[in-house]
């Protein structure tokens, strides 16, 4: 195990009919309270059930298949957690990623995740958007996708180790000469573990790509460049010499785990049943279903280097090895077809994809890019 350099490990065995030891991780900046538990993961993932076919437990499972699916996760929860959300998904984790066999299907009641779904049932009640009562659950989630993935990372990632890697900090600045930042406008930083972008301004039958809806949250957008007036040509052409820099966000701390919801505009109780990629990504003779309802698609790049949104300040003061990271690649994603949601994702960050569909477990080929009309959440993982 690699981390054993810096990391003290013992281990034992759970019972004696377990059959693989439980291991004690001690990360060299906590204290033995705060010991980690370690367990040898699966290189498959199993089926969750969803008796109903309810289309918000559909979304409960796909987040959680992305989830348990991540590296690291496996020797950063704790070992001995007095909350009891905490320890309970700890060992939920283990059990989905260890302890079963494959083509296991796991019953809802061993997940032990009924307060998650009380607690995004009572948000979407909350939702202003979800006042009217012609709107289903789906159809907010696909709207408010962020319902299904904040009770999970604040009740319970934020209390573990593991969760600290989806920490971002983002700063406003100013451009500056020469196309540098120029003075921060404000006082602290924004923490964020997810970004939301929104497909409001996206043509119904429209694409975009991830980039530029990045771009546009963080601000940096076309409003800072300068088309016209009476500045000379030489300094048209120039963005840095934009007479008045518009403000823009930029990130002072990359988080290890960028996640990423969209936000999409839907008409009510009628969420679409439109193509979940290109058909190139599919064999010749996969089709997908016709779209009832356009909906944009959005085009997630398999790659992407995000040093360009990195603050100068930021950059300057980066050391060792992650003076150079700002390259991620993408780990799962979480879509829709009429409401019902499924997830992508890659395991324990291999190359092979797997489509998890509730109980139903499949390996698949994505091809160089992935274009989905249903896509509402994204993760993105930084490479070394």
């Amino acid at each position: 195990m690699t981390a054993a350099v810096t990391r003290k490990v013992s281990k034992r065995l759970v019972s004696p009919t377990s059959t693989a030891p439980e291991i004690v991780i001690y990360p060299p900046d906590s204290d033995e309270e705060e010991a980690n538990t370690y367990f040898a993961p699966n290189e498959f993932l199993v089926g969750l059930q969803n008796i109903t076919r309810s289309n918000l437990v559909s979304a409960l499972n796909a987040f959680l298949q992305v989830l348990v699916a991540l590296p690291e996760l496996n020797e950063e929860l704790p070992r001995s957690s007095t909350d009891e959300k905490v320890a309970s998904f700890t060992k939920m984790a283990r059990s989905l990623r260890c302890d079963l066999d494959k083509g296991t299907i796991v019953e809802a009641g061993r997940l032990r995740l009924e307060w998650w779904e009380e607690k995004c049932r009572q948000t979407i009640r909350n939702t202003p958007s979800s006042l009217s009562p012609e709107l289903d659950d789906a159809t907010v989630l696909t709207q408010h996708f962020e319902h299904v993935v904040t009770p999970i990372m604040d009740e319970i990632l934020s209390k573990t180790r593991f969760g600290k890697r989806f920490d971002g900090r983002l700063t406003e600045v100013a451009n500056g000469p020469n196309g540098t930042d120029g003075r921060f406008l404000g006082a602290t930083e924004q923490k964020t573990t997810t970004i939301s972008l929104s497909l409001g301004d996206v043509p119904p039958t429209g694409k975009i790509s991830l980039i530029p809806l990045l771009n546009k949250r963080l601000g940096h957008s076309t409003s800072t460049f300068f088309f016209g007036g009476s500045l000379p040509p030489s300094l048209r052409n120039r963005p840095q010499q934009s007479p008045i820099p518009a403000p823009k966000l930029k990130f002072s701390k990359l988080p290890f785990y960028l996640t990423f919801t969209f936000k999409r505009t839907l008409s009510a109780g009628t969420p679409p049943s439109s193509p979940l990629f290109s058909p190139s990504l599919f064999s010749p003779t996969s089709q997908p279903p016709r779209p009832t309802q356009p909906s944009p698609a959005v085009e997630l790049p398999m790659e992407m280097d995000l040093s360009y949104s990195l603050s100068d300040l930021a950059r300057s003061t980066r050391t060792g090895k992650d003076r150079d990271r700002t390259f991620y690649r993408l780990h799962g994603f979480v879509t829709h077809s009429g409401g019902h949601f499924l997830c992508y994702t890659r395991v324990w960050g291999g190359s092979e994809w797997f489509r998890c569909d509730d109980e139903r477990i499949g390996d698949v080929e994505l091809g160089v890019r992935v274009e989905s009309r249903g896509v509402v959440l994204a993760v993105y993982r930084l490479q070394d």
